[in-house]
């Protein structure tokens, strides 16, 4: 940003607007870089998180996934306990998701629920229970005095922090 002309840095401030570029403004230490600076920094680092993240949300995915199937079967977007299970807002979602396609492997890509939130809504502690075992256990297992104590805390994050059966 260094060879741009005073001109052209407001230009693209203004284009940025006040509001976003102020945080930056704040950030800025005397004789370091400029709030321009940091924003293109900023946005340089959340680009070489894109791919990291793209694949942590895939194997997050995939592993509700693996959890809805072992409490409700392999076709469990097709599960009337499943549907029942949903709020009706992401039963209509559900429904409207597997009607455009044919199996489990293309819907759940679709689908928009597959968050915390869904967990404390819905009421599916069984299955967050099962995925959060699963992907968890591993790194419990590696020390017998962490094991029973993330199993504990596993069981009070479900239970009081985020999948409190409603």
């Amino acid at each position: 940003m260094s060879n741009m002309t005073p001109q052209d840095i407001q230009r693209i401030r203004d284009a940025l607007s006040t509001a976003r570029m102020s945080t930056y403004d704040l950030a800025v230490v005397a004789g370091g870089k400029s709030a321009l600076d940091l924003y293109a920094w900023n946005a340089e680092i959340s680009g070489a998180l894109l791919g990291p993240l793209h694949l942590c949300e895939i194997v997050i995915r995939n592993a509700v996934s693996d959890a809805l199937t072992t409490v409700y079967q392999q076709n469990w977007p097709w599960n009337p306990s499943f549907e029942r299970s949903l709020p009706q807002q992401r039963k209509n979602e559900l429904i409207a998701t597997r009607n455009r396609h044919p199996n489990t492997g293309k819907v759940i890509p679709d689908l928009t629920f597959f968050s915390g939130k869904t967990c404390s809504q819905t009421g599916t502690l069984a299955v967050y229970g099962i995925l959060i075992f699963n992907v968890f256990s591993q790194t419990w297992a590696r020390n017998s005095q962490t094991s029973r104590k993330g199993s504990i805390s596993m069981m009070s994050w479900m239970q009081y922090g985020n999948c409190a059966t409603a």
